[in-house]
């Protein structure tokens, strides 16, 4: 339950309401100040209806989570951990700082909204938090070795409105080892921290598979794929393996052992294929984004076209295409040449694919939360927050 601080005649009264009722805005009401629960989730609105703002991952949140960073850099760089090695040691620093913590940090956070929505509120001390928030910076550094490997093989430039890691001064190709040793410092704080936990073992193979999988997405993604060999069954495998595994269900099911709430059957045959289709969603959104968006709003310039990559776009334009259109396309799709790209761009206008895109948004959301609904409390707490999360930010997030 939940409980919503307001003013009644001068003096603040607490009502309680559900979650659901909550995301579905069924309790707003004027002069309502806050939200009080074990969990993260708050709600401040202004005395005017109008400006009501609902709020899933706070800032109060985030500065909590960042606060962490630094212990993580000291534990890897510590120089206990890499003696004799003082050169190593302040490079690997400055990777951590260049390539981890400035995204948008969903996994990370989800990772601890799922431990504060599943925890018991008993065991939600201090302590407990922080090993949250640790449990979280372990799949950052997961997306950080993610995002050097990605770069690398798409020959990307920028990446979060900075120059990518492998081209920074004096990097190269050694970034290839900064990514291995990325990943796998997951596991020392893994070890460090979680060693003693009861789900241990669980956590530690979960991130082997959840490695692998994605491993096995990213390398489909990059293969150059003619027109021919595009199709929307591709586009899910990729969406699934590249995206859907690491994205949602790797932090949801981390916070599900953390709290020791792991429940096979709630996730196997009710949550992960609400979350496997969020991260589908994730991965149209960013292909739009590569497609549409601007540099600065996305802090990464895109070469999907150029890449000749299987994205939704290319799926719903060979749906479409008229013949004078497929031949264009056949033409220009996978040059690295800006009049290609301009041509492509404007055959995908030309089809109204971003509307397309706008009424799957739509119907998207309508049909996570209706299967959110029919799953139990608090599993059910946890899709809700992070569905609503996913709708507020899809517009202004990095990617």
């Amino acid at each position: 339950m939940y409980f919503i601080d307001k003013l009644v005649d001068g003096k603040m009264c607490s009502t309680v309401f559900t979650l659901k009722q909550i995301l579905k805005q069924k309790c707003f009401k004027k002069n309502v100040c806050a939200i009080r629960n074990y969990s993260s989730f708050r709600i401040f609105s202004k005395e005017d209806d109008s400006k009501q703002e609902l709020v899933t991952f706070s800032q109060e949140d985030t500065q909590e989570f960042m606060s962490y960073f630094p212990l993580i850099v000291k534990d890897l760089t510590s120089e206990h951990f890499v003696e004799d090695m003082e050169e190593c040691r302040k490079r690997f620093s400055l990777c951590l700082q260049k390539t981890v913590p400035n995204g948008k940090r969903v996994r990370g956070l989800t990772t601890v909204i799922a431990y504060k929505l599943l925890e018991k509120p008993e065991y939600l001390t201090s302590e407990n938090v922080k090993l949250a928030n640790i449990l979280g910076w372990s799949t950052e550094l997961v997306e950080g070795a993610l995002i050097v490997y990605d770069d690398l093989m798409d020959e990307s430039h920028t990446r979060r409105n900075t120059i990518c890691w492998h081209r920074q001064e004096g990097v190269g190709l050694i970034a290839v080892a900064d990514a291995i040793a990325l990943n796998f410092s997951s596991y020392v704080i893994l070890k460090k921290y979680f060693a003693t936990h009861p789900h241990y073992a669980n956590m530690f193979e979960f991130c082997h598979e959840i490695m692998f999988n994605t491993a096995l997405g990213q390398s489909m993604d990059s293969i150059r794929y003619l027109p021919e060999q595009i199709s929307m069954q591709k586009f899910k495998t990729i969406a699934k393996y590249k995206t859907g595994f690491y994205t949602f269900y790797y932090p949801v099911v981390l916070g599900m052992f953390l709290a020791r709430r792991y429940d096979e059957k709630i996730l196997n045959k009710q949550m992960s294929s609400i979350l496997f289709d969020m991260g589908e969603f994730f991965q149209i959104k960013n292909d739009l984004n590569d497609c549409f968006a601007k540099l600065e709003e996305t802090g990464k310039a895109g070469s999907d076209i150029e890449n000749s990559k299987c994205t939704w776009l290319a799926v719903k334009a060979l749906e479409k295409f008229t013949p004078s259109q497929r031949k264009l396309f056949d033409k220009n799709y996978g040059k690295f040449d800006a009049d290609a790209v301009t041509v492509i761009r404007n055959l995908y206008l030309e089809l109204k694919l971003k509307e397309e895109y706008d009424t799957y948004e739509a119907n998207f959301f309508k049909s996570v939360r209706s299967r959110g609904d029919l799953i139990k409390s608090p599993y059910s707490d946890v899709l809700a927050v992070l569905i609503n999360k996913l709708e507020k930010q899809i517009y202004s997030t990095k990617l």
